[in-house]
């Protein structure tokens, strides 16, 4: 079986009987040079049993933060707000050398590798510039070590004001160097038209997309992803720009609510919404049952053609004491905080083709005819065994071959038919 939102180019079959199934069929898929390709193209190759799995593309994760991952026993778990975990986090990272970051970003990726991510884009805080901050080479180091195996892109985090002081161009050199992203978040008070303007000028002139994190809060304030969305357009940088949280915009008025999103979507700006780290931080108050869940309208935004992304955030940190780098976990939070279950077909695309394009790999993300053989199976007969089945129980094709010692590995290319 196969989300039929991510078919291409393959005759499909409905799914007959049971429930969950809805936005699932059958297809039959092969492996011929680590690529996807037709089965009736292989009528020697071995057939795998695969009926009883659900096919999905190998994963894309748009939004982690490797170089606080899995660091809640050094630091504590703070206040549980957005500013205790800075304020929590902050003095220790200092503290950290290019070795300690290292490991744990190394087995944050190969904890992400066994659940079926193959692309991941990871912030990593530069208040100075990257190029001085042993994160960034540590992430680096990463980067070539799963090269084949992972694609893995940095984003300088960093103030937004830090484009309006010297040094600004060196930061965009750097980042450019390094094939990364130009990073920033926007305090809860907003920013000024020419910060944000002199900011995407500054990622033009190294043609590097960005990402920010911005309305992390529910204080009643203008929210910034809407000015974010007029410099966008005011400057014409349309299709580079992936925003984090919005989780103010959840609160406006349905008027204003209607109007912002009508210029989100003008904007082309992609939207990431991080389930558990919203859910967790967002109107934390000493004993009080929080109100309000600090979600982005996701719902609203993808009717109007807004591309909506699913991601992880932090794990095991301050931010967030809790969690792992199982994407497809988190796709399971998400379908049932913002009551997504009624169309997981659609909604699959948010782990998978959406995050994909945004990330850069335009074809990532589909089961099509000639894409690399990168799947990710799963045991699985409807959405809520998908959805429920731990990574250990997963198998992962890298180009056609699985990535676990023994398994596929001791089938050639061109012998597969799925």
């Amino acid at each position: 079986m196969v989300p039929i939102s991510l078919l291409r180019d393959f005759a499909s079959r409905p799914v007959e009987g049971g429930g969950m199934t809805d936005g699932l069929v059958m297809a039959d898929l092969g492996v011929a040079a680590g690529r996807l390709c037709h089965a009736s193209e292989l009528p020697d190759a071995i057939h795998v049993p695969a009926r009883g799995n659900v096919a999905l593309p190998r994963l894309a994760e748009a939004h982690v933060h490797l170089d606080k991952s899995e660091t809640i026993h050094e630091t504590g778990a703070g206040d549980g707000t957005l500013m205790g975990a800075i304020g929590t986090l902050g003095p220790a990272m200092h503290t950290w050398d290019v070795d300690h970051f290292r490991t744990r970003m190394t087995r944050a990726v190969d904890q992400a590798l066994t659940a079926g991510v193959g692309t991941m884009r990871s912030h990593i805080d530069c208040m100075l510039l990257p190029e001085d901050k042993p994160g960034w080479h540590a992430i680096k180091d990463v980067m070539s070590e799963y090269e084949g195996r992972m694609r893995i892109t940095p984003v300088a985090l960093a103030a937004l004001d830090r484009a309006m002081i010297d040094g600004f161009d060196t930061r965009c050199k750097q980042v450019a160097r390094a094939g990364g992203v130009l990073g920033a978040f926007i305090p809860p008070d907003g920013a000024a038209p020419e910060v944000l303007d002199r900011f995407l000028q500054g990622a033009a002139r190294y043609a590097l997309d960005v990402d920010f994190h911005v309305d992390e809060h529910l204080c009643d304030t203008p929210p910034a992803t809407l000015a974010l969305a007029e410099a966008v357009v005011r400057t014409g940088y349309e299709g580079r720009v992936l925003a984090g949280h919005a989780c103010r915009l959840g609160l406006l008025p349905a008027d204003d609510l209607d109007r912002a999103l009508d210029l989100i979507a003008q904007s082309g700006i992609a939207i990431a919404t991080l389930p558990r780290t919203n859910l967790y931080l967002q109107d934390r108050q000493q004993a009080r049952t929080p109100k309000q869940r600090g979600m982005a309208p996701v719902r609203e935004m993808s009717a109007r053609g807004v591309p909506i992304v699913i991601a992880t955030d932090n794990v095991r940190d301050a931010f967030f004491p809790f969690g792992n780098y199982d994407l497809l976990s988190v796709f399971a939070d998400a379908a049932y905080a913002l009551h997504l279950d009624h169309e997981l077909g659609h909604w699959i695309r948010s782990i998978t083709d959406i995050p994909a394009r945004v990330l850069g790999d335009t074809d990532g993300g589909l089961l099509a005819s000639g894409a690399p053989a990168d799947l990710l199976l799963v045991p699985a007969r409807n959405w809520s065994a998908l959805l429920t089945a731990p990574p250990q129980e997963r198998t992962v094709l890298i180009a056609g071959r699985d990535r676990a010692v023994g398994g596929m590995n001791t089938i050639t290319p061109k012998e597969i038919a799925l």
